[in-house]
């Protein structure tokens, strides 16, 4: 989302709702074993484009990783 993207934030809002809903189905059509218990969080972050884009995005993985691991201890 650029400068001045005011829909943007809905934009994808409305894009993880979308995923999230459709996720139950494509796991069925993915996973053989229905025993196995699948898991996902939904990360918020900023990045900037260009040379420091591969970086803000291997920040914004490791960040979503850290609060993932932080929310699984909170359900166990």
């Amino acid at each position: 989302m650029g400068e001045g993207d005011t829909d943007g934030a809905a934009r994808v809002a409305d894009d993880v709702a979308m995923v999230i809903t459709a996720f139950p189905q494509l796991l069925s059509k993915c996973i053989i074993n229905p025993d196995i218990v699948v898991s996902w969080f939904v990360h918020q972050g900023e990045f900037l484009g260009g040379k420091g884009t591969r970086d803000c995005w291997r920040a914004m993985f490791a960040e979503a990783l850290l609060r993932w691991n932080e929310q699984q201890k909170k359900v166990l």
